[in-house]
């Protein structure tokens, strides 16, 4: 993923907006991607994350060998991927990083619509915290979700670690941050 605590300023923010325009694009995308393979509604709801991390689940393993060609999102960065030949690849094919993209991006709109004075910021915090310099979704003055790190997470699990992720997972997130705000 794409560090950028040590960034410049300019650079943090030219990956803002980078990620505020491809976010959108992967929405649309995602419910494109839902139409073609019979997936769930994505209505905007907290409950249609259930079945949306469900079909996640299942099109992170499907999609994992189909052939390549598909861009990265701009938060991944450089780093190489895992059909690349370095030794240093990260976990995900460029289809699987595309279907995280496009989950992380919905989970962000689910947010912004559920959480009371939600939007996409640029988080600061301690000084040696990695995740300076990524948007997040800042509800409430303080409080932050990255809704990148959360796809990323249920994905690593579901790839990498092959360990079972709750149907729910996602529509938590969303809900504790709701009662969290209240």
């Amino acid at each position: 993923m794409l560090i950028l605590m040590d960034a410049a300023h300019e650079d943090i923010v030219r990956a803002h907006l980078a990620y505020q325009n491809e976010s959108v694009k992967a929405s649309v995308r995602l419910r494109e991607h839902l139409r073609e393979t019979d997936g769930p509604i994505a209505d905007g709801s907290v409950e249609s994350l259930i079945a949306i991390n469900l079909w996640f689940q299942e099109r992170l393993i499907i999609e994992a060998n189909r052939p390549g060609g598909l861009s990265t999102p701009s938060w991944w960065g450089s780093a190489p991927l895992v059909d690349s030949d370095s030794q240093e690849a990260g976990p995900f094919t460029s289809q699987q990083l595309n279907i995280i993209d496009e989950v992380q991006a919905y989970l962000a709109e689910v947010m912004l619509e559920t959480l009371p004075g939600a939007e996409l910021a640029i988080y600061s915090g301690d000084p040696c915290d990695w995740r300076n310099g990524q948007t997040a979704v800042r509800y409430g003055l303080h409080r932050f979700e990255f809704p990148v790190s959360v796809a990323y997470s249920v994905a690593l699990d579901v790839v990498l670690y092959r360990r079972p992720v709750g149907a729910g997972v996602l529509a938590t997130v969303v809900e504790s941050k709701t009662s969290e705000a209240a």
